[in-house]
């Protein structure tokens, strides 16, 4: 993959770029500080993921001169192409619209001028980042670590694309009912629909990160056992957070003893526990108001 142009037009301190890239050839950035090398790496990895690595509010990646516009905006634009298809142009928009009187933010995509949804151009481009911060991985919460699968996996992996988008619309969704039965206001029988959905979706993503674990465990135990000389060998094991009921773990988690976390598991074999271990918190999440 080759990005051939970019252009960025009120993002971060850019009010405006347009630069070239040269196909085949390494590039490197170099500047003085708060030149813009930071925002413009932020804008590839963006139009590849959707994403900002550093914030997770999209607004502060508009331009602050652009706040008393009538209609503030910030847009990226790359033109790529690669082996499998000719030249394409991906534009992502990111407007606050003004005229209700309080600010509403929205995201356009377009794709070669056709809009598209975010699901449909994550996988375009590919992109690796690498930054000081990605120690996080090790040092970091089990959040870091599922952000880290989710943005790897999302440029490559069609199924986890959906399902992660599923699971996304339908947790706020079920929580919002597990409040309405908690103050009496909606019945429980109302779960089962949104229960399935959760169960399919998150089952289809833990059996998807576990397969992506496993081939990262091959290629790092072969990386590590050059630099340890073979006096070591790495493992890396998965255990879903979601539940508790792992002793001794100290963070809830999903309840794996009854999984063979050593083989490949399939979405249909983690399905009948997912949807054991959501009836079994049912009572506490909706005393609580949120999925656990």
């Amino acid at each position: 993959m080759h990005i051939e142009h970019l252009s960025l037009t009120n993002f971060r301190n850019y009010a405006r770029l347009e630069i070239s890239l040269p196909p085949g050839k390494p590039v490197v950035l170099h500047g003085a500080n708060a030149q813009g090398k930071t925002s413009l790496l932020e804008a590839i990895y963006y139009l590849a993921t959707s994403r900002s690595p550093y914030t997770t509010s999209d607004r502060q990646l508009i331009h602050w001169r652009t706040e008393n516009e009538p209609l503030p905006f910030a847009r990226m634009v790359a033109e790529f192409s690669n082996r499998e298809s000719p030249l394409q142009r991906l534009e992502i928009t990111l407007m606050l619209d003004m005229s209700s009187g309080s600010p509403r933010f929205k995201k356009n995509i377009k794709l070669n001028s056709v809009e598209r949804r975010v699901m449909d151009v994550v996988s375009l481009l590919t992109v690796v980042l690498f930054l000081p911060q990605d120690l996080s991985l090790v040092e970091g919460s089990p959040a870091d670590r599922r952000r880290f699968m989710d943005t790897t996996l999302t440029q490559v992996n069609r199924a986890y694309v959906e399902a992660l988008d599923t699971y996304e619309k339908t947790l706020p969704q079920r929580n919002a009912l597990l409040r309405r039965i908690a103050e009496k206001r909606a019945s429980v029988a109302e779960l089962s629909y949104w229960n399935e959905r959760l169960t399919q979706a998150g089952s289809v993503l833990i059996a998807e990160r576990q397969r992506f674990l496993r081939e990262l465990e091959r290629r790092a135990q072969s990386n590590h056992h050059d630099l340890t000389g073979g006096k070591e060998t790495l493992t890396l094991q998965y255990q879903p957070s979601f539940l508790p009921t792992v002793e001794g773990s100290g963070q809830r988690s999903f309840d794996v003893l009854g999984l063979d976390l050593h083989r490949e598991l399939s979405a249909e074999d983690i399905q009948p526990q997912f949807a054991a271990q959501l009836q079994a918190e049912q009572r506490e999440a909706i005393e609580r108001g949120v999925t656990l």
